[in-house]
C-alpha cells in the first residue's frame, strides 16, 4: 500500500515469472518488508504458483510478527498454524516458523523411518532477516528444500563466506528490490 512496497512486490513477482528461484528484498527497517511479504504470497497463491507458504525467522518474536500482524490479518480466511516441533499439521496453507526449530525437525525421522519433512514441503520460503539464517548451521535449512526462495533484510552481507547477495543468486551485488 506505499509505492516503494508496490514496486518491490512487482519487481519480485515479474523476477519469479522470469523462472527465477530465489530473489532477495533489502529495506531498511520498519519500511514493511512484511507488509511486502504478505502482498507475495497473495499474488504467488492467487496466481496458483504456490500452495504451501513457509515464514521463516531467527527469533520468536519475528516469528510472531508475521503471524499475529501478517497471516492473522492479510489472510484470515487461510489455514495457518505456528511449526513448533515435527509434528506439525500439514493440511494447512500458510505456516511460521524459527529456523532453530526448523534446523531441529528437518532431516528428523518418523518411526517408519521417513523424514517428517519432504524437499518439497512448501511451495515458498520467505527468510525474514536472511543475512542473519542462511549460513552457517542454518543454511542446511534452505538447501534441503525445494522451494521458491524469498529472503528480506535491511543489511545484506557481502562477507565472502556470508554473501547475502550471492546466496539469492543477485547480479553484481544488486538485490530484487531496494528500498533504502
Amino acid at each position: 500500500d506505499r509505492p516503494k512496497g508496490i514496486e518491490a512486490v512487482k519487481r519480485v513477482v515479474e523476477h519469479l515469472q522470469k523462472g527465477h528461484r530465489k530473489s532477495l528484498i533489502v529495506m531498511a527497517t520498519g519500511t514493511g518488508k512484511t507488509r511486502v511479504a504478505m502482498a507475495i504470497i497473495k499474488i504467488l497463491m492467487e496466481k496458483g504458483v504456490v500452495q504451501k507458504v513457509l515464514f521463516l525467522a531467527d527469533r520468536k518474536a519475528l516469528r510472531d510478527q508475521a503471524f499475529n500482524k501478517g497471516y492473522k490479518v492479510f489472510f484470515p480466511e487461510e489455514s495457518k498454524d505456528k511449526i513448533f516441533s515435527g509434528n506439525y499439521d500439514k493440511s494447512k496453507r500458510l505456516y511460521v516458523s524459527t529456523i532453530q526449530t526448523l534446523q531441529e525437525i528437518y532431516l528428523d525421522k518418523d518411526t517408519n523411518g521417513q523424514f517428517r519433512l519432504s524437499p518439497g514441503e512448501f511451495d515458498l520460503i520467505i527468510s525474514d532477516e536472511a543475512h542473519r539464517s542462511i549460513y552457517n548451521k542454518w543454511k542446511g535449512v534452505f538447501t534441503y528444500f525445494d522451494a521458491i526462495q524469498i529472503g528480506l533484510t535491511a543489511t545484506p552481507s557481502e562477507i565472502i563466506d556470508r554473501d547475502t547477495f550471492r546466496f539469492f543468486e543477485c547480479r553484481e551485488g544488486s538485490p530484487t528490490a531496494l528500498y533504502s
